[in-house]
């Protein structure tokens, strides 16, 4: 009944209506509150904009500066022609053109979302996107991403209709709004690749078909091109000025260029710390969630041959996520092209999972009604910011009553002047210099000589501390301000938070600096405390405010003193307390074989190797029951991951130390649930080891021969301690000492004292394990350690060639050979060389170093051209050696799992995706590297196993679920590693 309702009121006519309604109210949000600044222009972009449009005139319409486009800045020069505003002024009819292109994106957001699935899903979609605080903020300016949205969503607009009726008109008026796009920023280019597409799709199959493809092109690049320089001619006719300017842009956006507003971004995550910011910030925390669950939404009901519109929008959307999302900088404006597309989304899904509700109803139009208020809550808690004046008023007026008229103040640079109504001697500290003893000795100098210090926005405060390796002395200078160490007492500190109603959106500058302890935040309980957020989000219209006063006077040389002074043990990131660091140290390891010689060494690791593989062939038999992989002639290495994996959860929780009793206690809980298995499976198990007894002893005689045979090769040269030729034993030998000696996970750090290993530690974990096992001296392990890595990857690999093939020993031999044996032909070029130079006595004294390093020597991608066997001869065990059979087992998982499958049995998925996560994750946690590559792989043979079901699209949907799901779980089976663990 109340759907019925909603249905007969947004009728044809009733629709245009409320979306219009919606554009209205949008336009008076974005209104709202247009002098929020007094005419301070506290947005740099917007101010440089004002700035060239003052300048121009009739006679000059050329720039001069080709950052942005010229549209928006001949817009406001055509309605302010009869006026002589300056710079202060034209921020009025600036703004206003902002909010009236903002506020038009709502109704064509609106029409788009009709299109797309009904009348409810438009008018949802223009409300979701008319409170979008990220649109609201930015129509506040006059700056180009309010002009540059509107007319990406007109384009898409366009393509929607393109994708009706294929026409010339239609096909013109595309290219006409992609000329304007580009002539307010170039990167709009990017929307050009879903127009193509469009054409493509509605491309009529016949034999003029490239005809039709050609002329359709060619009439979208032409008017696009006259468009183009009609209204941007001076890029074309300064075109060298032109290119730089992109080309600098460009390289800015993409972190290659060191400019200090970009250094906030160092070290922040692609595309999650946008979707971070969305919910934080953009769309705020209700829609913001629905938004990224309306994206996945999207994604799921994708199909080419029908919702063709929703496939156009969600092109669109990772077109230009994928690219924007990936780079360096991250300015939230960069979303703001996509974010009606997320409103689109956003209501598709609301108002189809309505249309799916039947007896539950009422209960689901309730819950989209609190959601929407509670969306419209952030919004209106937003606009507050408006209602007042702009902080830095009030922060000036604060200085005046605190400091006498000609006073000496410190700002910073890159930042904002306060407005004071005294007169002031200012003075800037230079901090995003290059820190130095002289810059310490400078800054000494200024904060001796000065009466106080304002911080206008966080943009240093919130950058430089994150960045300690980069700046110690000056992060040192901001823990010892906040901490009143320098004589200065903070006296005032304003932090805004959208608040409504008693609820407040708490952010706080503070929450990603880990070294500096600021007491003096003030958050209100009654909210949601959303941390940090991106600054380009506060620094214009709400900045946080931080006043210091010179109350010590302390001297130059005292201030020197104490910013130089820097305690690096209170800032080394994996430090721990003293209690839990004295609680993670173990006794020193001393194996009750320790000094029993090679040979009992030997037989003891053999025999731990032996009891891990035999007990865990009835789990492996569960585990690979519904995968159908040949897990065989894996076994050592499988039950080798299986045990460490189990031991590490259990002493990363502290279940239990890291103690020999432990360790057979898990062996014997393990034998246990084998032993179960196996009763309960008798008839089955008997069956199957019958049938496999030659295979399980044919696998184990090659794993014991190449055992056996690496072990003779490290006894030539067991080193592991040559001062030259010793390669990073060292360092591996005080890793897997620090494993031994540790009682819990993560390990105590061999190189600082107090600290946890920040390493990818899990492939020394594996064979610390087996040392304290088989209870023999590290030193023997080592190099039983290489010689089993060999072994197990040898044989793993002899087991995919036998499963691949019919021929079980020439294939075999050649895999292993070419894979872990042979190497490149530099030492054939010595051979050559010698020979050339009539060196022949010398012939086969070949420079084993050389054929690592065959890339020239000043390669900027510092690349080692180290064939695995060149790893096992050097017998460094770094986590990329240790790291080869696990890569080989999961290639040799994929290959053979996927190969045997005949149908889509969700249990072979989830068998797969549950083994796949255990070998990404220990790939992860042994050598990060190869997870692209690991990752490659299973988005690679999962592509060409769906490709069978239905069509492309769904192909590359169930491929990127199913990869995603193990990159997911993968991620979680090792969180404990990747919460301790730092980059």
């Amino acid at each position: 009944m109340i759907n019925e309702k909603i249905v007969n009121f947004i009728k044809e006519k009733n629709f245009y209506i409320v979306v219009t309604a919606i554009s209205i109210i949008g336009f008076l949000l974005r209104f709202y509150g247009i002098n929020w600044d007094n005419g301070l222009l506290f947005h740099p972009d917007e101010r440089q904009l004002l700035m060239i449009s003052s300048q121009m005139n009739l006679n000059n319409l050329d720039p001069g500066w080709y950052n942005y486009g010229t549209f928006p800045l001949y817009l406001l020069e055509f309605f302010s022609l009869n006026s002589e505003w300056n710079i202060y002024e034209l921020r009025f009819p600036g703004r206003i053109l902002s909010s009236i292109f903002d506020s038009s994106t709502i109704i064509i957001t609106g029409l788009i979302g009709r299109k797309l699935y009904s009348n409810i899903t438009g008018i949802l979609a223009s409300f979701f996107y008319s409170i979008c605080v990220l649109a609201i903020q930015t129509s506040h300016f006059f700056v180009v991403d309010t002009f540059l949205t509107f007319f990406t969503t007109l384009i898409i607009f366009y393509c929607i209709k393109l994708n009706e009726k294929l026409t010339v008109k239609r096909t013109i008026i595309v290219g006409i709004l992609f000329g304007i796009s580009l002539t307010i920023k170039i990167s709009s280019a990017l929307i050009l690749g879903v127009i193509l597409i469009v054409i493509i799709f509605n491309i009529n199959s016949s034999k003029s078909r490239l005809n039709d493809l050609l002329k359709y092109y060619i009439l979208v690049l032409f008017s696009s091109f006259l468009t183009f320089f009609i209204l941007n001619p001076f890029s074309l006719i300064n075109y060298s000025d032109f290119l730089l300017a992109s080309k600098t842009q460009s390289n800015m956006a993409r972190g290659l260029i060191d400019f200090p507003y970009t250094r906030q971004y160092i070290n922040t995550t692609p595309y999650i710390y946008h979707l971070i910011q969305l919910v934080k910030t953009s769309l705020g925390p209700i829609a913001g969630l629905i938004g990224i669950f309306s994206i996945l939404f999207a994604f799921r009901k994708l199909e080419i041959n029908n919702h063709r519109n929703l496939l156009i929008l969600f092109l669109w959307f990772l077109i230009y996520f994928g690219f924007f999302g990936a780079i360096h900088t991250k300015f939230l404006r960069y979303m703001l092209p996509i974010i009606p597309i997320i409103s689109i989304f956003s209501s598709y899904m609301i108002s189809y999972l309505l249309s799916k509700s039947r007896k539950y109803k009422r209960l689901y139009i309730a819950m989209v009604i609190i959601l929407l208020s509670g969306s419209l809550h952030y919004t209106f808690s937003f606009i507050q910011i408006y209602s007042g004046d702009h902080e830095s008023i009030n922060a000036g007026k604060f200085i005046d009553k605190e400091f006498e008229e000609g006073s000496v103040l410190l700002k910073e640079h890159w930042d904002e002047a306060l407005k004071t109504n005294k007169i002031y001697i200012t003075k800037e500290l230079n901090l995003y210099d290059n820190d130095s003893t002289s810059k310490a000795r400078n800054l000494a100098n200024l904060l001796s000589s000065s009466d106080g210090i304002y911080l206008t926005t966080k943009r240093l405060i919130s950058t430089i501390p994150r960045l300690e390796e980069r700046y110690p002395l000056t992060t040192n200078y901001y823990r010892k301000l906040f901490s009143e160490d320098l004589g200065y007492k903070l006296i005032r500190s304003n932090i805004i938070s959208p608040s409504s109603l008693g609820f407040t959106y708490n952010s706080n500058p503070f929450s990603r600096i880990k070294n500096i302890d600021f007491n003096s935040y003030e958050k209100n309980d009654f909210g949601i405390n959303l941390g940090w957020t991106d600054e380009s989000f506060s620094a214009y219209d709400h900045p946080e405010t931080f006043i210091f006063k010179n109350t010590e006077k302390l001297s130059s040389d005292e201030i020197f003193n104490i910013i130089i002074r820097i305690n690096h043990n209170e800032n080394y990131l994996n430090s721990i307390s003293l209690k839990k660091a004295n609680a993670n140290y173990g006794d020193s390891y001393f194996g009750f074989f320790n000094s029993r010689g090679s040979i009992f060494s030997i037989i003891s690791w053999y025999i731990i190797l032996q009891i891990m593989s035999i007990i865990s062939i009835p789990l492996l038999w569960l585990i690979f029951k519904y995968s159908k992989f040949p897990f065989i002639g894996s076994v050592k290495i499988i039950s080798i991951i299986l045990f460490s994996f189990i031991l590490w959860i259990c002493l990363s929780f502290n279940l239990f130390t890291f103690s020999l009793f432990n360790l057979y206690f898990l062996i014997f809980i393990v034998f246990i649930t084998s032993f179960v298995l196996f009763i309960k499976n008798k008839r089955k198990m008997m069956i199957f080891i019958y049938k496999n007894k030659k295979s399980f002893i044919k696998y184990e005689l090659i794993f014991l021969a190449s055992f056996l045979i690496f072990i003779l090769i490290r006894s030539l040269n067991p080193d592991l301690w040559h001062p030259y030729r010793g390669g990073e034993k060292p360092m591996e030998l005080a890793y897997l000492n620090a494993i031994l000696n540790s009682r819990y996970m993560p390990p105590i750090d061999p190189w600082f004292s107090g600290g946890i290993m920040n390493y990818y530690y899990f492939g020394f974990f594996i064979f610390g394990m087996i040392i304290k096992l088989s209870q023999i001296s590290p030193y023997i392990g080592f190099n039983l350690a290489v010689a089993t890595v060999f072994a197990i990857s040898f044989t793993t690999l002899w087991s995919l060639a036998s499963n691949v093939s019919k021929s079980k020993i020439f294939l075999p031999i050649v895999m292993v050979s070419t894979t872990l044996i042979f190497g490149n032909f530099q030492p054939f070029i010595q051979i050559f060389n010698k020979i050339k130079s009539g060196s022949i006595s010398r012939l086969f004294e070949i420079d084993y170093w050389q054929p690592s390093r065959v890339l020239p020597q000043d390669s900027l991608g510092y690349e080692i051209s180290e064939f695995p066997f060149f790893s096992f001869l050097f017998a460094d065990l770094h986590p990329h050696m240790i790291s080869i059979p696990i890569m080989i087992l999961s290639l040799t998982f994929l290959i053979l799992s996927f190969s045997k499958i005949k149908n889509n049995s969700s249990k072979f998925y989830i068998s797969t995706i549950l083994f796949n996560s255990l070998l990404l994750g220990v790939s992860w946690a042994t050598n990060t590297w190869l997870i692209p590559v690991q990752l490659f792989l299973i988005f690679s043979f999962s592509l060409i196993h769906f490709k069978n079901w239905k069509d492309l699209l769904y192909t590359i949907k169930a491929a990127t679920l199913y990869t995603g799901a193990i990159l997911f779980i993968g991620y979680l089976f090792f969180l404990p590693f990747h919460s301790n663990f730092t980059s």
